[in-house]
């Protein structure tokens, strides 16, 4: 569970078809907004290390002083879209975590978040 305002971090691990890790590879990222199912933002990695360990982050906004404004608290899907590498070409293979702004749990997937929910 996040709190609006805070920095999320996202941590990929890049592999090919034979289980060895990926140098150079960046992915693309979607943010949705569970509640109304559109796009809230997108991200991009940065490049994967000699250990195929790559991260991307998705800055929240905290209400003003008044309670008003910021992300809205609710749950989010952040969905690999796509990736590049000059090695290798992306599968086409999806994967998601579900995170919670707000209240209540983050879900677990293949991806690890930050606040020990991996």
């Amino acid at each position: 569970t996040f709190s609006p305002g805070d920095e999320i971090i996202v941590r990929l691990t890049f592999s090919n078809s034979e289980g060895q890790r990926v140098t150079g590879a960046v992915a693309t990222l979607a943010v949705i907004d569970n509640q109304t199912t559109s796009p809230a933002d997108s991200l991009t990695s940065g490049s994967s290390d000699g250990n195929g360990y790559a991260e991307a982050s998705w800055s929240t906004q905290s209400p003003n002083k008044k309670g008003q404004g910021g992300t809205p608290e609710g749950a989010y899907t952040l969905r690999v879209t796509g990736m590049t590498s000059g090695n290798y070409e992306w599968d086409g293979v999806e994967d998601t975590v579900t995170i919670q702004l707000g209240s209540g749990v983050a879900a677990r997937s293949g991806m690890s978040c930050g606040r020990h929910c991996d």
